[in-house]
């Protein structure tokens, strides 16, 4: 018998792989456009543990937000 169930790539203390990251577009782009101003802003990511901070930030530096 096969499944047609999407496993959840979701684990527990460690960030979700950059290509199954999705939402998160007004975070993306607010940290991107802060980072491409000519006055160089700063942006600070916080919160409670497990929230996907480091999936942010492993997203918004790879591959595929780089190519955009």
């Amino acid at each position: 018998m096969v499944s047609n169930t999407i496993s959840n790539p979701f684990q527990y203390e460690r960030p979700v792989p950059s290509d199954c990251f999705i939402g998160r577009e007004t975070e993306t782009n607010t940290i991107l456009n802060l980072i491409a101003n000519p006055a160089r802003g700063s942006s600070a990511i916080a919160g409670e543990q497990g929230i996907g901070k480091t999936s942010l930030l492993n997203y918004i530096s790879g591959p595929a937000v780089y190519k955009e």
